[in-house]
């Protein structure tokens, strides 16, 4: 059985050094350049997608057109790049695998896009969002686990027009795919930072709560606390800890 695993929450809250704790071997695309403070992969064990000039314009302007009006490229890049991996069977020798982030490749698609489209921002996030739920669509059927990894927003409910006033938390990610993505999955979890006397303990939600909704494990990781520690103790053996720990069915 392999894991597809969605791990969403704040920067800082121990997101990226899960991937540590799963088997190997392990291969990443890295968006996040911060990533490589949290992870201990050699070359070749990931490649980094990080934006290039032609996909940034640091002055403002609605019709986003990147260094001398080029297209963005960074999306591209991926999409073609995953699409030749997956076409040459390189994944069947892959044991993880991890997108780290999902909010910075669908940032990449948004801005391809709107230089697509250019006037209607609400078409394009609708667009975009379609591309980004076939992309990781695409990810979570590979023949490994897979981890991708999300920041969150909070976000006041409507009925409507009409403001609620309570908050629930969505996934930064474009249109639909906030709805879609944690359905493609075994797994979609909330990770939390916890101070203690001890120090910093690091925290999945376990199970759906009003604020979200979305949350889910697989009956195969047992019955686990709303809030399940998944610290790793131990840098040199991580693979005893946190998600690798749950996903050889050992919850304890």
């Amino acid at each position: 059985m392999t894991y597809k695993i969605l791990l969403a929450g704040d920067t800082g809250s121990g997101k990226t050094s899960q991937f540590e704790t799963m088997p190997g071997p392990r291969y990443a695309h890295i968006f996040d350049p911060a990533a490589h403070n949290s992870l201990t992969l050699k070359e070749g064990e990931y490649d980094n997608f990080f934006p290039s000039p032609s996909d940034l314009s640091i002055m403002p302007r609605k019709d986003h057109a990147g260094e001398k009006g080029k297209a963005p490229s960074l999306y591209v890049r991926w999409a073609t790049k995953f699409q030749q991996q997956v076409n040459s069977g390189f994944f069947d020798n892959v044991g993880s695998f991890m997108l780290d982030s999902a909010t910075l490749l669908g940032l990449a698609l948004l801005s391809h896009q709107r230089f697509l489209g250019g006037k209607d921002e609400r078409r394009d996030h609708l667009l975009a969002g379609e591309v980004m739920v076939e992309a990781l669509w695409l990810v979570f059927t590979l023949p490994c686990h897979v981890l991708v990894t999300m920041h969150t927003k909070h976000v006041e409910e409507k009925v409507g027009e009409a403001k609620t006033g309570r908050t629930t938390n969505r996934l930064t990610v474009p249109g639909a795919s906030q709805l879609m993505l944690p359905r493609l999955t075994s797994a979609c979890l909330y990770t939390s930072l916890v101070e203690s006397k001890a120090g910093p303990r690091y925290h999945i939600l376990t199970r759906p709560q009003p604020k979200w909704p979305s949350v889910r494990t697989p009956r195969g990781w047992g019955e686990l606390p709303l809030w399940h520690d998944v610290t790793i103790e131990d840098w040199k053996k991580p693979e005893a800890y946190g998600l690798g720990k749950l996903m050889r069915g050992e919850s304890a």
